[in-house]
């Protein structure tokens, strides 16, 4: 048996040396004892359990963090993917507003050939339909404005390949027959009627007709009349009822027939032309006609600030000089007031001259009152306006307080208008008059109950203008209701700050609060009268409130303080532009009654 296995052995050896190489590892495990290969067992699973289980906490974050990996991933992943789909819809957007802006440029100024390279750029031809500027107008409101041989070819494109709506209206509620009208834009104008069977009795927001655009037309006579004449002849079977459209009555909605807009408007050969289209039996009491509030030619012609349109409203159409406006106005105090002849050349003088020659000569009386008791020289002195004083001098009579050694020249008037003005404001606040030494002297204005003023402590003076400066600081960044908050605590301490109180009136405008705001804004040119942002204030308040007569009121008052301010210049002119159709509405609804 020994030696069968000593033989067995080496068999064996050969066979294990011959793979040597091959089969190294098989080897071992052949050769290793079962005891070995327990240990070995044992010390890869220790080293096993080494690396995977270090601590129960270790673990835990371990599973926690490659969870929250995998969510930061996926996470991620999403947010890329929206970022993506972010920057293509911007891009997209800025490439939408690229082309539409393109396209108006080439409607406003460019070549037939350039408009169709602008649609063609459109996938779809409905986004070029529905394009619009930032004022809502469309293509065919934009093609109406040129008066170039290329505009009718550029609309004729629109209209039969783009198909475009003639009809479309912009913000205001015109279309592109009352845009071509507005800008005599006669051959436009008759394509649209002729070729694009556009609507020639069309409306605005307003009321307004293609004859009351017309009106606004200040360029040439030639123009005007050509476009007359297409609105006459090229309308088809509504040729009638154009016609008609010149004879609109005045009412709250609208702003009066073509001719009193042509007026105001300054346009004084379209007042000409419409005037002469109204028939002969008409055409005086058309010419007596007036707004909804009252306001009449006269007045309308001078506050149009136009030299022409004034003659022509008095000496041709033979208006009365002497119609009043609201709050008892005439044509004389609108020119001693207006911005529009508030020029400081010494053209601008020699103008207001000629105008006030112009209303004295057809009948214009200068002692005429407004509601506050004041004459047009008076008006003219509180705008401080001495050349119209000196003017008016000779047309006016002596002050009914005036002793017969009283001064009467242009210095004396101006003095007594500044005692006259302080009084009327007094009246239009409600301010009391306060005597110190009373002993209950508490002012109430528009609500605000004000204790006697007294000289305040460096300690009261230093508190108030602390509280102060941190509304000031607030309303800068925007914190309106803190602002607030600081400014009233201020007012608590110095209730006789006229500026902390046009502060909280700008706080509460902010806030849109505009009944306190215009409160706010009383008080302040209450306290004192001649601080202009409170009138402004006021004004602005007021017109929020769709009260456009007081804000013109409120206007005029600062005006009055300084004609030169531009703010208060727009600001009027806007109020009454605004307001024209709601001003009288008070006292027609009481004669109604």
């Amino acid at each position: 048996m020994a030696l069968k296995k000593e033989k067995s052995d080496t068999k064996k050896k050969p066979h294990f040396v011959w793979h040597h190489h091959h089969h190294r590892r098989r080897r071992r495990r052949l050769s290793a004892s079962p005891e070995k290969k327990k240990k070995k067992k044992k010390k890869k699973k220790k080293k096993k359990n080494c690396v995977v289980t270090r601590t129960k906490a270790d673990a835990h974050n371990m599973s926690a963090g490659v969870g929250e990996d995998k969510k930061t991933a996926s996470s991620s992943k999403k947010d890329d993917d929206d970022d993506d789909d972010s920057e293509k819809k911007q891009r997209a957007a800025v490439e939408a507003v690229s082309r539409i802006e393109k396209l108006i440029e080439c409607i406003q100024s460019g070549t037939v050939e350039d408009v169709e390279k602008a649609c063609a750029s459109f996938r779809d031809q409905s986004e070029c339909r529905t394009a619009r500027d930032v004022k809502g107008r469309g293509c065919m409101h934009l093609v109406a404005q040129r008066k170039d041989a290329a505009a009718v070819d550029i609309c004729k494109h629109l209209v039969e390949k783009v198909k475009c709506d003639v009809e479309m209206k912009d913000e205001d509620g015109a279309t592109a027959v009352l845009i071509a009208a507005s800008r005599a834009n006669y051959l436009v104008l008759e394509y649209l009627l002729v070729r694009a069977n556009a609507d020639a009795l069309v409306t605005s927001k307003y009321e307004m007709n293609a004859w009351h655009y017309l009106a606004t037309w200040d360029g040439g006579k030639e123009h005007a009349h050509k476009t007359k004449d297409v609105l006459m002849s090229k309308s088809g079977r509504k040729e009638q009822e154009v016609r008609k459209l010149l004879e609109t009555k005045a009412n709250d909605k609208n702003t009066g027939s073509p001719f009193l807009f042509a007026v105001r408007c300054g346009s004084h050969e379209v007042a000409k032309l419409l005037s002469n289209e109204l028939n002969e039996e008409k055409k005086g009491a058309h010419h007596k006609e007036t707004l909804a509030s009252g306001v009449g030619a006269a007045v309308l012609a001078t506050a149009s600030g136009c030299m022409e349109t004034l003659r022509f409203v008095l000496e041709e159409c033979k208006v009365d000089a002497n119609q009043r406006a609201e709050g008892g106005m005439s044509a004389l105090h609108v020119l001693a007031s207006h911005p529009k002849w508030a020029g400081m050349d010494k053209e601008d003088s020699k103008m207001r001259e000629k105008a006030i020659d112009i209303l004295i000569k057809n009948g214009a009386d200068a002692n005429a009152q407004d509601k506050d008791g004041m004459k047009a020289i008076h008006t003219a002195a509180a705008c401080k306006r001495e050349d119209m004083v000196e003017r008016l001098l000779s047309h006016t009579e002596k002050d009914a307080g005036l002793k017969e050694g009283d001064e009467w020249n242009a210095q004396a008037v101006m003095r007594r208008v500044e005692e006259l003005i302080m009084k009327i404001r007094r009246e239009h606040s409600g301010q009391a008059e306060c005597n110190s030494e009373q002993e209950s002297p508490h002012i109430s204005i528009e609500g605000h109950t004000i204790s006697p003023k007294k000289k305040l402590s460096e300690k009261e003076m230093k508190e108030a203008g602390q509280y102060k400066r941190l509304g000031d600081e607030a309303f800068v960044a925007g914190k309106y209701q803190d602002a607030l908050d600081a400014y009233t605590k201020s007012l608590k301490t110095d209730e006789w700050n006229a500026k902390v109180w046009a502060n909280m009136s700008a706080c509460n405008a902010k806030l849109k609060d505009y009944l306190k705001a215009r409160k706010d804004a009383v008080t302040a040119r209450s306290l004192d009268p001649t601080y202009l942002k409170a009138w402004y204030r006021e004004g602005k308040a007021a017109r929020e409130m769709n009260d456009f007569e007081g804000a013109a009121v409120a206007f005029f008052e600062g005006l009055r303080l300084d004609e030169s301010n531009a703010d208060l210049k727009n600001a009027f002119e806007e109020a009454v532009s605004e307001g024209r159709r709601v001003f009288m509405q008070q006292e027609k609804s009481t004669n109604k009654k």
